[in-house]
């Protein structure tokens, strides 16, 4: 049987859907009309158009350069695509915009209603964009480097991301990964990470994960026990 090889889009990308998947579910709710509800989904908007926007620029910067020499013409196809997604993020950038510009509650429900067929066609063009990264660069860099070659572009990623900006995929990371991906995720982290953030990242996960799996979690690793936590499974 065949080994699974490292998969550089696998967390990220699963962490990039579950945020549309949660900003779709709150516009569709949202009654425009409500200024707190128009406000919480504003948030999550600008929140996912701007880390769309900065995914895009590691791959341009780390995974298309690769691709420029192996296979160009695969570059360019996603370098083009790149663009689009800009577009519909300016796109819908635009729509908020207009939105705040409102005092009518009818005008409001109707420039939100264009936010949420704006956004549809970001989702849309992105989860399709995501799958095609997936399908397509993939075997492209199993090809021509090892995994051990692949994960460094990953950690490299990882190191470019501003302190800021670096809580915002690591928890959605937490919310949308399996059990046992968070469990290989975090032993790697544990063998290659600086103790300090390895610690803040175990803080993040008590945080965000339930209590058993952060119960399996913890002993997986050979974590110690924090002060007043406990498992629904003792």
């Amino acid at each position: 049987m065949q080994n699974l090889r490292f998969n550089i889009f696998n967390n990220i990308h699963k962490a990039l859907r579950a945020m549309l998947y949660d900003t779709s579910l709150t516009i569709q709710k949202t009654d425009f009309t409500n200024e707190q509800e128009a406000n919480i989904a504003l948030q999550k908007l600008e929140l996912a158009v701007g880390t769309f926007e900065d995914h895009a620029m590691h791959e341009d910067s780390h995974i298309i350069p690769i691709l420029e020499t192996e296979a160009p013409g695969l570059a360019l196809s996603f370098e083009n695509e790149h663009v689009e997604d800009h577009r519909l993020g300016a796109a819908l950038v635009e729509s908020m915009q207009n939105f705040r510009e409102q005092t009518d509650p009818e005008n409001k429900r109707r420039t939100g209603y264009q936010i949420l067929l704006a956004f549809q066609e970001f989702v849309a063009f992105n989860l399709y964009h995501m799958n095609r990264e997936e399908r397509m660069i993939n075997p492209v860099l199993w090809e021509f480097l090892s995994d051990e070659e692949i994960f460094l572009i990953n950690v490299n990623i990882v190191r470019s991301i501003p302190a800021e900006k670096s809580l915002i995929p690591t928890t959605w990371m937490l919310r949308a990964l399996s059990e046992d991906e968070i469990i290989a995720w975090f032993q790697k982290a544990k063998a290659t990470s600086p103790q300090h953030i390895f610690s803040a990242l175990c803080d993040l996960a008590k945080k965000e994960l339930s209590a058993d799996t952060w119960y399996h979690l913890r002993n997986q690793l050979e974590l110690p026990s924090m002060a007043g936590e406990y498992s629904t499974l003792l």
